[in-house]
This record gives structure tokens, C-alpha cells and sequence, in this order.
């Protein structure tokens, strides 16, 4: 099982235990890839290694105290437990393949104490590495996707090749004894906080509550939170109740007064600064414009939850792009 923490409402989780998401692998122990369609996802983290491809458009990916611009050939490398968000420019579409560090235990077992210290990774590799990089992600993708007889060798080669590329190429370390127990010690306790937002988020959540909870002081919480999240804790919550005021929106005919109580807003001049902000408009324009757009053309008007992309199309989109990278080599 692949362990991913997000943070969201309960009610939008697969399955849910203490703050978790549970994504299944299906296919393969330790591995899953998939495509999506992402216009915003809300800052999440997870226990495994994540590589995220991007296939087309372009977005700005936010890992703890930086953004990143990426655009169509971009690829980007998260070690466990490293919180990102991602904001497209409309909808980007990605290539996901994410794979426990206990993946290849019995053969590798050095993988499971190394960290990769590049985000960027094309921005470190030459143009043929990068090539022969996306090829790897591209064959595992199809194969994975395709499912057919075999898949899970050729999978599995795929994926093997693409880890000695990396290793090779993108500077990494091992992780000693005493900085592992340190890290885990962070995890555990951003774990726990993500639990308590999300069970707290429609009330009103104080920073000072928050860290008793923690049995920490409120300078020590606020400091934790801006180190491990990249953001403030009140920056934090605000994104938890914006998703949520989105999803009233597609899903009821309440007012903006109703969604901005119904998500833990003080009350709806907050909301609207939260959404002037990220959207450049009030939620009652956003309300009459996007979302009734996106109703029209038949599209989720709900941000947050990424779409993940049918098989016919997701191998179509991949044959597409690895079609344009071979015509860019002749």
C-alpha cells in the first residue's frame, strides 16, 4: 500500500485512517502510476518516493519554502514526506508514478536510506540523459497502463533502469541512523497535526490550541510549521476551507454566507479575500463564472481533487508524447 497524507475534507478520501489516505496499488506491491489532470491540488505529502511528469501544460509547484515553474517535459523528484502543492495554469496533465522505498529491498536495499537532494532533476542532467530519462518514465507508464501479458516484468525493468538513472546522475545521499530518527520524529508529528486540522477545520482552530494539542508552546508550532510545510498555519487552514467552500460550491445552491460558515470561515469577508487572492474575484463571480462554465462543458468545478485520466486516453496522451520527443531527436 502506498501511504499518502493529504490534506483535504474526510469525506473526499478513498479510505481514511488519523489524517491517511490509503492509494491502493493495484497492479504491482510498492508501485503505482497513473496520468491526471490537475488545475490545484492542496498541499499533501506521502511515505513514498514520487515522480511527477509533466505531459502538458504548465503549473507552479509549491515544496515547502519555494515554486517551481514547470511546463510539458518537465520532471520533478519528491522524497517521502516532502509537502508540495501544485496550481495549473487551467488543467495540467501529469504522469504520477510513485513507488515505495522498500521496492526493491532484497536487491537494493541502499535505496531505502537515500534521499535525492534535487527537486528539478532535468535542470542537473544532460539533454541525453533527460531523453533516455523520459523514454524510462513513457515505457513504464504504458506498460503499467496497458496491463498486458507481462506488463509487470517489463514494469519492472522500466522502472529499474529509470532508478539507475537517477542514482547516476541526480546527487543523493544516505541518510545516517540519527538523521533518519529525526526526520521520522518530524513526520509523525506532521501527521498528527494534518489529523487535527482536518478533524477541526469547520470550527474555529486556534494556533494556541493546535500546539497543545501537540504539547509544544505557540512560537514553537508557528515555526514548525513554516520550516516542514512551507507555509503559515493560518495560510494552512485557509487552503483546507477553501477546498471545502469549492466543493460546496459544485455540489449545493447555498449562498456565499452559507459556504464561507459551512467551511469555518470567521464569516464571508474572509472568504473573499482568500479567493481574491487565488482567484482575482469574489466566490459569488467565481460561483457564476467558473464553476458554471465548467458545469456546462461537463467538467469537475472542484480543484482539489485530481482527475485521474482513462486508459484509452492516458495511452494515447503518452504514444503522443513520445512520438514528439522522437521527432524532436531526427
Amino acid at each position: 500500500m502506498s501511504e499518502v497524507i493529504r490534506i483535504e475534507t474526510k469525506k473526499t478520501a478513498e479510505l481514511r485512517k488519523d489524517g491517511l489516505e490509503m492509494v491502493p496499488n493495484h497492479k504491482l506491491r510498492h508501485v503505482h502510476i497513473f496520468l491526471a489532470g490537475i488545475s490545484f491540488r492542496e498541499c499533501h505529502f506521502h511515505n513514498d518516493i514520487e515522480i511527477l511528469a509533466v505531459i502538458k501544460g504548465n503549473a507552479v509547484v509549491k515544496k515547502e519554502k519555494i515554486e517551481i515553474n514547470v511546463s510539458a517535459g518537465s520532471v520533478l523528484l519528491f522524497n517521502p514526506s516532502v509537502p508540495h502543492e501544485i496550481n495549473g495554469d487551467g488543467e495540467v496533465v501529469v504522469q504520477v508514478i510513485q513507488f515505495s522505498k522498500n521496492f526493491l529491498q532484497q536487491y537494493f536495499p541502499r535505496l531505502y536510506d537515500t534521499v535525492f537532494e534535487t527537486t528539478e532533476i532535468c535542470k542537473v542532467l544532460s539533454d541525453e540523459v533527460v531523453n533516455r530519462l523520459w523514454h524510462r518514465i513513457i515505457g513504464a507508464g504504458l506498460s503499467y497502463i496497458r496491463g498486458e501479458e507481462y506488463f509487470e516484468l517489463e514494469t519492472l525493468a522500466q522502472l529499474c533502469g529509470l532508478l539507475q538513472l537517477l542514482l547516476k546522475n541526480v546527487p543523493n545521499r544516505i541518510v545516517s541512523e540519527s538523521d533518519y530518527i529525526a526526520k521520522k520524529k518530524i513526520t509523525q508529528r506532521m501527521e498528527r497535526l494534518a489529523a487535527y486540522i482536518d478533524e477541526n477545520y469547520q470550527y474555529q482552530i486556534r494556533l494556541k490550541d493546535a500546539a497543545q494539542a501537540e504539547g509544544i508552546t505557540p512560537t514553537h508550532l508557528s515555526h514548525f510549521f513554516t520550516e516542514n510545510f512551507g507555509m503559515s498555519f493560518q495560510q494552512y487552514i485557509n487552503n483546507i476551507r477553501y477546498e471545502h467552500a469549492i466543493r460546496l460550491m459544485e455540489s449545493t445552491r447555498m449562498s456565499s454566507s452559507e459556504i464561507a460558515v459551512a467551511s469555518g470561515f470567521s464569516d464571508l469577508k474572509y472568504m473573499n479575500g482568500v479567493f481574491q487572492k487565488k482567484h482575482g474575484m469574489k466566490p459569488k463571480e467565481y460561483m457564476e463564472t467558473v464553476c458554471r462554465k465548467k458545469k456546462d462543458d461537463r467538467e469537475s468545478a472542484i480543484p482539489n481533487i485530481q482527475r485521474e485520466i482513462s486508459r484509452e486516453d492516458s495511452i494515447s496522451l503518452l504514444e503522443e508524447f513520445r512520438k514528439g520527443l522522437e521527432e524532436a531527436q531526427q
